[in-house]
């Protein structure tokens, strides 16, 4: 019996962010190898907000995804962890965790920011100013070309090569 061991190219990269302050903000470990890579490990000491914004979280880090895994929140989350998620119409939600309770993130993107709704009574194109989406123009054939378009790319780089 011949027993042969297959083993793929892969390769742990560590990477650093920093505050504009030059705080370190988070670590993060990545096994990445040719055609994919995945997220192992994520502590955070400064949260950097969807409006682009950093907030203090914690002295000694916060431990955010542990093996692979997104780690469990609770009434021990620290203040200022943004959590992630989907809804049941698809949507993603975005909550901030403050005195151990999960809220609603309301601080919207940074100003100039477009946004595209594609569907629904609310399609049309907005940009953020001051914390807020403000509708600036109906959706156009241009715009659903272009959605088309990003979700074929989208498709495209998902999709691990044959050989």
């Amino acid at each position: 019996m011949i027993l042969m061991k297959i083993s793929f190219a892969q390769v742990i990269d560590t990477t650093k962010l920093y505050t504009p302050s030059g705080d370190l903000a988070e670590i993060d470990v990545w096994n990445k190898s040719k055609s994919y890579q995945t997220l192992l490990y994520q502590k955070v000491f400064w949260q950097i907000l969807p409006n682009g914004k950093f907030e203090f979280v914690s002295k000694d880090g916060f431990v955010t995804v542990k093996d692979g895994e997104a780690v469990t929140l609770d009434s021990s989350t620290p203040d200022n962890i943004i959590e992630e998620t989907i809804d049941a119409g698809y949507n993603a939600v975005t909550y901030i965790w403050k005195h151990g309770k999960r809220e609603l993130y309301t601080g919207g993107l940074p100003d100039g920011t477009e946004e595209m709704v594609s569907s629904g009574k609310n399609a049309g194109v907005y940009v953020w100013k001051d914390g807020k989406k403000v509708f600036k123009r109906k959706i156009n054939k241009k715009d659903l070309e272009e959605i088309k378009k990003a979700e074929k790319d989208a498709m495209e780089m998902n999709t691990l090569p044959d050989n």
